[in-house]
């Protein structure tokens, strides 16, 4: 068989090995992962490590855009395991391919850099995972990403100091992931449970970096534990009459569009999901952990403005907050 021959027979494989994957996902998950590894180990010693680093990378730069708000995989899991078997067989293919094939590297990188996005494109559109940002801003991302890691995996290749730099790179978009859930590490100022009768509703946390709450325009995140069965439609019409009973709905022109993205981004929740709004530099992050047993929060949308934020916020903490007692107890006793 023709080099070029091979090269085609790989790469209509493993579009069927992705289609099948994405399609099915965890209902073949321990078909894909043993594929996938068998495929690694069937390469030649010296092409695994390359390969798994590329792997790596790969999953670290989908877990950096999944805390990012860029997309959002179905399930609980930041990035899931078939998720995981994907990027070690492309990695597989792609270092075969890379090792066989004639044509510069830079052309192999760019290939991979166009075809990476339609990619997910392809697989939001069979319910595998959804873009939370605008399709051009979300292909913009992750072009920028896979020409990062293409080419520096390209560049390597065949370089004593290659795994290397893949290492440097898997750490680089990893450094973001840890960075975004910092919050976690912040300083606890206070806490306050919400009744309604004899029934507890959800516990309540403020954190700020240093611990005090100095006002609105510092850095801070209020999670919230809940302790009911309450589904989005509740959650959603409690922060409309939140608003209109702050003059915030009378106020502001945007307070109705505000309300229909909340209504499309959140989720229902149950007894011990967590639901924390952390504001960072003025602008707010959603983020979600369906129970204490999941080891990370997953984002939910995309960064909120400054205006939202603040206006998210006084429901708590401003001091037209209609739940004045919880409001001193989450800023420390603080007047």
């Amino acid at each position: 068989m023709t080099r070029p021959a091979q090269h085609l027979l790989m790469a209509l494989a493993f579009d069927v090995y992705w289609t099948l994957v994405v399609m099915l996902r965890e209902r073949g998950l321990l078909i894909w992962l043993t594929l996938a590894i068998f495929a690694w180990l069937r390469l030649p010693a010296t092409s695994r490590p390359p390969a798994l680093l590329l792997a790596a990378a790969g999953c670290g730069l989908d877990a950096c855009w999944a805390l990012a708000g860029l997309i959002d995989f179905r399930g609980d899991s930041l990035l899931p395991l078939w998720m995981v078997a994907l990027w070690l067989m492309f990695a597989v293919v792609w270092t075969r391919l890379t090792r066989t094939a004639t044509l510069p590297g830079w052309v192999l990188a760019t290939a991979a850099t166009l075809g990476g996005p339609v990619a997910y494109l392809i697989g939001a559109r069979l319910g595998a995972m959804t873009l939370l940002v605008p399709t051009a801003l979300a292909v913009a991302a992750m072009a920028c990403g896979w020409l990062v890691i293409m080419l520096l995996f390209h560049l390597g290749m065949g370089r004593q100091k290659m795994r290397f730099a893949l290492l440097l790179l898997w750490l680089t978009v990893l450094a973001p992931a840890a960075h975004a859930a910092d919050w976690l590490a912040w300083r606890r100022v206070g806490e306050a449970i919400l009744t309604w009768g004899p029934f507890t509703v959800y516990h309540s946390q403020l954190r700020t970096p240093n611990g005090r709450y100095d006002g609105p325009q510092q850095d801070r995140a209020l999670i919230i534990t809940y302790q009911r069965d309450i589904d989005r439609e509740a959650l959603v019409d409690a922060t409309r009459d939140q608003w209109q009973a702050q003059g915030i709905l009378q106020q502001e022109p945007r307070s109705e569009a505000w309300l229909r993205m909340l209504q499309g981004i959140w989720p229902d929740v149950a007894p011990g999901s967590q639901l924390a709004f952390v504001v960072r530099g003025g602008e707010g992050q959603f983020w979600y952990r369906a129970s204490a047993a999941q080891t990370a929060f997953t984002p939910l949308g995309p960064r909120q403005s400054a205006a939202f934020s603040t206006r998210f916020l006084a429901i708590w903490l401003d001091p037209r907050t209609t739940y004045p007692e919880l409001r001193q107890q989450l800023i420390g006793g603080t007047p």
